[in-house]
């Protein structure tokens, strides 16, 4: 009862600062189990059952405004526990990039369903059997050590945040995916840096006239021009060393079918380009049964070399996606992917063109999509970028016509 009295003499106009105490402590103790009910919360006992001279004061919160206009609310009094679990959700969602949220969502699908197939349980933290398993099974998939290091790096996120084991983190771990990173290493394709390529690059630099480059395409030519704004080279892609201009010409949901009537419109502005990159395709794919697609495809393509006869027509090669324009069924579409990018690489080579491929995007392709399942996020286009210009530079100086030839 002195308690009691104490707290009601001390508890402001409304003579409660017992019953408020009561309630916060058995508020904090149905949270925390732990914390015994015989002690006093002396945090609590300052605020509610003190004196008033020794309560801290209430402090506002000043809410976000315009200048000169103030509003203030007491925060304490407001916020709830649910509030509380909210606001830390977001703090985590906020820590980790939406590309870094998307490549760990993926990994941590991947590790799922890998579980869910081999009748593994959905247990946390995975024992270490599982995570071994597991690397097992992407190198069996023929995944990179970069899309595994990835997958990984999502499950060990999983565990820290929910203060569990890291086995991730287990030595037999770290050794199975360096022996994944060194049976995976291809050979390099690039020539090394010899005396005859400076004294080819120098004489293809002191000797060329201007070079003009057209790069002609979808919303991914469109997306590349805008990042290419941002990097050291620029618009150019750094090859104005080799006396190049780039123009780039890229509109959305730009159709290969109707190539030669954007290019057409085209010649209006500029003289006909020395290299003519061609980047679409895959808006037209579904659009009619394969057998027509390719037909027109071929037409098309050799319709180009006819209006444009002193270009070398260099096709650049369908990425692939997870949505498509014109069906659901993303495994027939990717299949008729790889046979349009086939019959459009072997015409324009007949054409005496060039052919760029992207084996970094290819094989790891759902890490470089935006969330839309179809355009490049920063990281996609820089790849797509250094592919271009290596690819361009490759065909200048008469390296080759497929680029890079030591991938499929």
């Amino acid at each position: 009862m002195h308690d009691i009295r104490l707290g009601a003499s001390r508890g402001g106009e409304s003579n409660l600062g017992w019953k408020t105490y009561d309630e916060q402590s058995r508020l904090r103790c149905s949270v925390d189990p732990s914390i015994s009910w015989s002690k006093v919360d002396y945090e609590l006992w300052l605020m509610f059952m003190a004196s008033p001279s020794l309560q801290p004061p209430v402090v506002p919160f000043q809410e976000a405004g315009t200048r000169g206009k103030q509003h203030a609310r007491a925060y304490l009094s407001r916020v709830s526990q649910h509030d509380l679990q909210i606001q830390v959700k977001k703090l985590l969602d906020a820590s980790i990039s939406k590309n870094t949220k998307a490549s760990y969502e993926t990994g941590l699908k991947s590790f799922y369903s890998f579980r869910k197939e081999f009748g593994y349980g959905q247990l946390w933290p995975p024992s270490l059997y599982d995570i071994v398993q597991f690397i097992a099974y992407l190198s069996c998939k023929t995944c990179s050590y970069a899309t595994a290091r990835t997958y990984l790096s999502a499950i060990s996120f999983q565990c820290k945040i929910q203060n569990l084991a890291d086995v991730t983190q287990n030595f037999l771990v770290g050794k199975l995916l360096e022996g994944m990173k060194r049976m995976s290493r291809s050979t390099d394709a690039r020539l090394p840096i010899t005396l005859q390529l400076l004294t080819k690059n120098f004489q293809v630099i002191v000797e060329s006239p201007e070079v003009k480059v057209w790069c002609v395409g979808s919303s991914i030519i469109k997306s590349a021009m805008r990042e290419s704004l941002d990097r050291p080279g620029g618009t150019s892609l750094g090859l104005d060393r080799l006396n190049m201009n780039i123009w780039w010409q890229g509109y959305s949901g730009l159709k290969l079918l109707k190539l030669n009537k954007k290019l057409n419109w085209l010649k209006h502005f500029e003289e006909a380009p020395d290299i003519m990159v061609i980047h679409c395709g895959g808006n037209d794919i579904g659009s009619l049964d394969l057998y027509t697609l390719l037909s027109k495809i071929r037409s098309q393509l050799q319709l180009t070399k006819t209006h444009f006869p002193q270009s070398t027509l260099v096709w650049s090669q369908i990425l692939p996606r997870l949505e498509w324009r014109h069906s659901v069924d993303s495994k027939a579409m990717e299949r008729c992917r790889i046979k349009v990018n086939s019959i459009a690489a072997s015409t324009v080579l007949k054409l005496g063109g060039c052919y760029i491929k992207y084996p970094d995007l290819i094989h790891n392709i759902s890490q470089f999509l935006m969330p839309d399942g179809v355009h490049l996020n920063e990281m996609g286009n820089s790849i797509f970028l250094n592919t271009l210009q290596g690819g361009i530079e490759f065909f200048i100086l008469k390296l080759g016509r497929v680029y890079p030839d030591g991938f499929s």
